[in-house]
């Protein structure tokens, strides 16, 4: 009879040098390392079989060959990095300088030539634009040469004619009596505007403004009264900014006349949500969904007002115990005074929910029959493929019926009924007689 079913066995030694003893030898184990590496390094390495002798678990081994592979990853680039510099160095070509021809000073070459026309009595802007160099560059080697810079020869200037001034203060003063204004005073002595005003600050006369006539206005129209459109268009059900189209008018005009005539407002909002199985309108509940109808709007005024005299008369507000409790953040099983908890209660209002939507409710059964018929499948000869082929299910959901979920997660306990069934329904093939 093969052993082969054992290898399935909740305490099956994977992972052991035991386990490849018992027959585990290929690469699906449910250890950490598979049973074959663990016997082969075992056998071969002298460190790892001491490790193991020594009690270490598999992970504190794992863990220890990783940082030990990482720090040889390291030095191995470090050293090829080194290496690749050190070609460099030695492929980089040697530089051969030439030799260095002697330099000209600029002051041996450009220095008599600006002596001589300096001594011409030049000027640093004239020796440059002569020699075709910078003016700083001149005034640099004119500095070199020791040479003080020329100066240029100072145009003559003609005496200039002393300015008569003509008293204008009497001029001044009498068109500033016939109510003339500084500008007009100016237009007619011919002097300056600001000079005109200057004159008549020292003669202490006060200005005399001219005072623009003012523009007639046309009278104002008498604004249209609107209130009977509003009224008219509210009577067909339009909302503010559909009557504000329709008479020309802002929406803010509109809810002004609107709320004059005492006319409650036409929302055109509406429910994101489903109302007919979610929350309906007419309740609180859908005014919190966002709901803003009047209907809406008043049962949440009525939840207020109720909430209120309710808190007078108890003195306190309780949820636990409810799936509304959960949302208000009560969602410790433990932590939760009530029986059931509110997290128990909200799971039931969900299930309720799916239920009333339509939605099945998924059966969990016992895997220990599922799994002690797969081992009997398995030990007949039926492999893992074979029987996810005949059950109509895949080949990882029958494999995770037997195996281990996940590190530290163990076997499932637990079962669809469908997939249990479908398990199930695989007969047992037909032993021969010996």
């Amino acid at each position: 009879m093969s052993r082969t079913g054992d290898l399935y066995a909740i305490d099956f030694p994977h992972g052991t040098v035991d386990g490849y003893r018992q027959g585990c030898h290929g690469s699906v184990c449910g250890g950490l390392i598979a049973c074959r590496d663990v016997y082969r390094r075992y056998q071969g390495d002298y460190s790892f079989r001491k490790k193991i002798d020594a009690g270490m678990s598999l992970a504190e081994i794992d863990a220890e060959d990783v940082a030990l592979r990482a720090d040889a990853v390291e030095r191995d680039r470090t050293a090829a990095r080194a290496e690749r510099a050190r070609q460099r160095v030695e492929e980089r070509p040697t530089r051969v300088r030439a030799p260095r021809e002697p330099r000209v000073l600029a002051i041996d070459r450009l220095g008599p030539e600006v002596a001589r026309l300096h001594a011409t009595r030049m000027v640093d802007r004239q020796i440059a634009h002569e020699l075709g160099i910078s003016q700083p560059y001149v005034a640099s080697l004119r500095r070199n040469l020791g040479l003080l810079p020329n100066a240029l020869p100072r145009k003559e200037r003609t005496p200039r004619a002393p300015r008569i001034r003509v008293d204008r203060h009497d001029d001044v003063a009498r068109l500033h009596a016939e109510g003339l204004s500084d500008k007009e005073i100016a237009a007619e002595v011919g002097l300056a505007p600001a000079y005109a005003g200057q004159l008549r600050r020292e003669l202490g006369l006060p200005a005399n403004r001219k005072r623009r006539p003012r523009k007639e206005r046309p009278p104002r129209q008498p604004r249209r009264d609107h209130r009977p459109g509003v009224a008219a268009a509210h009577a067909e059900g339009l909302n503010d900014v559909a009557i504000a189209e329709r008479l020309g008018i802002s929406k803010n005009h509109v809810g002004t006349l609107r709320r004059e005539l005492g006319l409650p407002a036409h929302t055109t909002a509406r429910s994101r949500w489903d109302s007919e199985q979610l929350q309906p309108h007419g309740t609180n509940a859908c005014y919190a969904r966002g709901c803003r109808l009047p209907e809406c709007a008043e049962a949440h005024r009525q939840y207020h007002r109720d909430y209120v005299k309710r808190r007078r008369a108890e003195g306190a507000r309780e949820f636990h115990g409810t799936a509304y409790g959960y949302q208000l953040g009560c969602r410790s099983r433990t932590a939760c005074p009530s029986k059931p908890s509110c997290a128990d209660a909200s799971l039931e209002a969900e299930r309720a929910r799916r239920r009333a939507a339509g939605i099945p409710a998924k059966v969990l059964v016992d895997a220990s029959p599922v799994q002690a018929h797969i081992r009997d499948l398995v030990h007949a000869g039926v492999s893992i493929d074979a029987i996810a082929e005949r059950s109509g299910l895949t080949f990882p959901i029958v494999r995770k019926m037997i195996h281990s979920r996940g590190r530290g997660r163990g076997i499932v306990n637990m079962v669809l009924a469908e997939r249990a069934r479908a398990i199930l329904s695989v007969d047992l093939p037909e032993v021969e007689a010996a």
